[in-house]
């Protein structure tokens, strides 16, 4: 909480973009052309975005970094050898990497199992109300930006409350998805979940249509970003869960990228080729 404001004000939410920016650094040092200066500046990219995650000390955010290492190995070539090489690396040098960091980060992060720990009640206590408050308005929700100035209206109808549990008056949901859910009802979470699909599958359509040139350097620049696009998208996908980043601007930023590439490539790659087969065919 000691940023500039707006969407820096807050640790997590910082963390949560961070940890999103780390698969383009990756994907990038491999970029056909690319030279050894760039490489460095994008492998020390990463690093530093790693470190960053790390010193937020966000939880839900370091999962999502982890949930975008393990898109990184699902989408490699060899994701099996990979994998294992991933797991011997944690084994021989995990205990000296942890030895490093502050105990009081490794206790918080040991924390997130443990059912006492009071940011855990708090936020589990916090989605509780949110289903509360979407079955009481299931279809619109209560409205977007409600859930803070409407909670301490369904408190004691959450199967957690008890006398001692904190007012959550002007708090957030700690959540997108329970800031999704009692905000705008079942017409959001289908209009949500669509525009993810939509981004899921015009990722997949931008890779069909690249591996059909496999010497282009752009079609291969193209599937390289693609790949980012997903593997941010998982880690955002696992960081919101812990995060309210609903209205915020990372997973729309996002979605615009993704329909740019999409158009990009189609123009590129499917309307040219289709005219340069017609020209042909009107040739013979």
């Amino acid at each position: 909480g000691t940023g500039p404001g707006g969407i820096v004000g807050d640790e997590n939410d910082v963390a949560c973009a961070l940890a999103m920016a780390v698969p383009y650094t990756f994907y990038m040092f491999f970029f056909p052309g690319t030279s050894k200066r760039n490489k460095f500046l994008f492998l020390l990219a990463g690093i530093i975005l790693v470190v960053a995650v790390v010193i937020t000390a966000s939880r839900g955010s370091m999962l999502g970094l982890a949930a975008a290492v393990l898109m990184l190995i699902y989408m490699s070539k060899k994701p099996l050898r990979n994998a294992v090489k991933i797991v011997l690396f944690v084994a021989f040098f995990g205990g000296a990497i942890i030895s490093l960091l502050p105990s009081s980060y490794v206790n918080d992060m040991e924390n997130m199992t443990n059912p006492e720990d009071n940011t855990r009640v708090e936020r589990l206590y916090s989605w509780s109300v949110g289903w509360v408050m979407f079955l009481d308005n299931p279809v619109l929700g209560l409205g977007a930006g409600n859930y803070a100035w409407t909670n301490t209206k369904y408190l004691e109808l959450s199967p957690m409350w008890n006398e001692s549990m904190r007012m959550l008056g002007g708090r957030a949901a700690h959540s997108l998805y329970f800031t999704l859910i009692p905000e705008l009802g079942l017409v959001g979470i289908i209009l949500y979940f669509s525009m993810i699909k939509v981004m899921y599958s015009r990722c997949r359509k931008i890779k069909k249509i690249v591996r059909k040139f496999p010497l282009d350097e752009t079609a291969k620049k193209m599937e390289l970003l693609t790949s980012a696009f997903q593997a941010s998208l998982v880690s955002f996908s696992v960081s919101s869960a812990f995060i309210s980043v609903l209205y915020y601007p990372f997973i729309w930023h996002l979605l615009g990228m993704v329909l740019v590439t999409h158009k990009l490539v189609v123009d590129k790659y499917v309307k040219n080729s289709n005219s340069t087969d017609g020209l042909a065919t009107e040739d013979a």
